[in-house]
């Protein structure tokens, strides 16, 4: 339905995409999970042999396409450094949209995430490229510090977003980024993933992607039970063909569960000799390797409340990031954003995180300010939060009037997304 250049979403439900670094979300507007969770890399196989190849057609790929393995397949961020990255997110949207959604863009207001520091040439090509290529009738873009403040059901709060490639302190006050006061860096989860893949190669690890071997499993059975412990069979399958791009995203997704299964953050600050007894933990490798973890579980994961880290500069921890943002603020806001920080990002999943964040800011604040960390206990929430912001904003009846319309785009272009979206 169309109304004086705006549109009003009643009659059909808003899609809200949330496209990060590491993972693309999307889904339903006013449902609690995104429907579609995929990686966001894009598969290309250019000049293909047809004599050599392994695929089904050529590239490109997305989606849950990639992780299978194909010959001569290289994957490429969306947001890498370099090269088009319009034709990557319009790639990665049409999957999400088309292919994993199955709806028709052209009967669905679309509501999409942007990061926080303000980036005008950015949201107008974004902008352009929903309406020119996939025809959206209705258009909105909020950014994700906004969205995930939105999900804990605050208006104002300091959001830390600890992410796969970068960490944000973002301060939020009546639904607005205070531009001025974001504290920024490029250290996340992939940082943790590099520090903990360098340790296992010095320890002589050999991980090996699952598509370099077929795995059999053998049993006893007698009287309908299993009797004794399974005999597994590999057997290699050589993969001459194979990108060290795909080779590299392969062994890091292995990398990526062993962290996320056995890190944890530690109460007090690491040292080796605090740390000296504590007890292993063991990992099973896809070929059934089994790898023992011991203190590096607190060490490597100890990076985010440490300083010193290779390469970036100015670092001093997560604590500190929060400090600082809510420092660059005004004095008036100070005691609000101290009393509703909300965290989230992947990181922060990590055991003990929250706990060892709210000590490392209670000492750094003064006396009189009080630190409340809203931390949601579902790993969904915390994943997931500026999606779940999105569906909550895109279903709200007031909200409809807020769209821009196709019909404002054709008269006025990509450029009205600025004075709309703030």
């Amino acid at each position: 339905m169309y109304g004086g250049g705006n549109y009003y979403a009643d009659e059909v439900s808003g899609i809200v995409l949330d496209i990060g670094c590491h993972l693309t979300r999307a889904g339903y507007a006013g449902e609690d999970t995104p429907k579609v969770v995929i990686p966001s890399y894009i598969g290309m196989i250019e000049n293909p042999d047809p004599n050599q190849m392994d695929v089904e057609g050529i590239a490109p790929f997305a989606g849950e396409k990639i992780m299978k393995y194909r010959d001569f397949m290289k994957l490429e961020q969306v947001f890498a450094e370099g090269g088009d990255k319009s034709e990557k997110l319009e790639e990665i949207c049409r999957e999400a949209i088309e292919n994993e959604l199955k709806l028709n863009p052209r009967e669905h207001p679309f509501l999409l995430s942007e990061p926080s520091i303000h980036d005008r040439e950015s949201r107008v090509a974004l902008t352009e490229m929903m309406f020119e290529k996939f025809q959206i009738p209705a258009f909105y873009i909020v950014k994700s510090a906004v969205l995930s403040s939105f999900a804990s059901g605050r208006s104002t709060s300091l959001v830390l977003d600890s992410g796969a490639y970068t960490t944000w302190a973002v301060p939020v006050h009546d639904g607005y980024v205070l531009q001025k006061s974001i504290v920024k860096f490029n250290i996340g989860g992939e940082t943790i993933t590099d520090v903990l893949l360098n340790h296992l190669v010095s320890l002589g690890v050999n991980i090996r992607p699952h598509y370099t071997f077929n795995k059999t499993v053998k049993c006893f059975v007698e009287g309908g039970e299993v009797q004794g412990n399974p005999e597994f069979t590999l057997e290699d399958i050589p993969r001459p063909n194979v990108d060290p791009s795909y080779q590299d995203f392969s062994i890091r997704e292995i990398v990526r569960d062993i962290k996320e299964t056995t890190f944890k953050v530690s109460d007090n600050t690491f040292s080796e000799t605090s740390f000296a007894n504590v007890p292993s933990s063991s990992y099973e490798l896809p070929d059934g390797t089994q790898v023992q973890l011991g203190n590096e579980r607190y060490r490597i994961p100890e990076l985010l409340f440490s300083s010193g880290i290779e390469g970036v500069i100015g670092f001093s921890g997560v604590h500190q990031m929060v400090y600082d943002s809510i420092t660059r603020c005004d004095m008036d806001i100070r005691r609000e954003l101290y009393g509703n920080v909300v965290v989230t990002g992947g990181n922060s999943l990590f055991g003990g995180f929250t706990d060892r964040l709210h000590k490392k800011l209670t000492e750094l604040t003064t006396q009189n300010m009080k630190v409340k960390l809203i931390a949601p206990q579902s790993t969904i929430e915390r994943r997931f939060s500026s999606w779940i912001g999105g569906s909550i904003l895109a279903s709200l009846g007031s909200f409809q009037q807020m769209w821009m319309s196709k019909q404002e785009y054709d008269e006025h272009g990509a450029i009205l997304i600025e004075r709309k979206c703030p």
